[in-house]
């Protein structure tokens, strides 16, 4: 039971020793005025101004809660991601990375933080978890990556691992 505990208490660190994200190339962004509108008129949704983190968090909390999986093929068109309410890792990482840079914009910090879509590989203890799954949906990751004006890395995010186990952030490596 004490064991259970601690990987429960410690499920995040031990997540991120094991398991490692390698970008292999990024998305574009689209800009959405849909979503931000969309965001602003939610009743239940309150942005307000905060650090980094906390924005960070607020997106991906809000983008967890709008969202559920699926492995169906998904759009990676924000608009179309918050309307269908359905989404896969695509449309996970292009619908934080809307409302994060939309709140980044009315904040007036669009310049000091830059929020990028990755397409990666995911590794456990440096094996490529893809080289075992023979199926078009699992060969590649859709993930988040915040950096600040100086190109240095914030943290990375995968809201569609937040939503399913409750990791918040995840090991990416360059």
């Amino acid at each position: 039971m004490f064991i259970l505990a601690i990987l429960v208490l410690a499920k995040g660190m031990l997540f991120r020793a094991t398991i490692s994200y390698t970008s292999v190339g990024q998305r574009e962004y689209q800009m959405s005025a849909y979503v931000h509108g969309a965001v602003m008129a939610d009743e239940t949704t309150t942005f307000r101004q905060a650090d980094i983190d906390e924005l960070i968090d607020q997106a991906q909390d809000l983008t967890a809660a709008r969202l559920r999986f699926t492995f169906d093929q998904s759009d990676q068109d924000p608009e179309s991601v918050w309307n269908n309410e359905r989404a896969n890792c695509i449309g996970y990482a292009a619908l934080f990375r809307a409302i994060l840079q939309e709140q980044l914009n009315d904040l007036g910090l669009s310049e000091d933080y830059t929020v990028e879509h990755h397409v990666g590989k995911l590794y456990f203890l440096g094996l490529n978890l893809h080289s075992f799954l023979d199926h078009p949906f699992f060969r590649d990751h859709d993930y988040n990556v915040i950096r600040d004006a100086d190109g240095t890395i914030i943290t990375a995010i995968d809201v569609s691992v937040y939503d399913y186990i409750g990791i918040a952030r995840i090991h990416h490596i360059e």
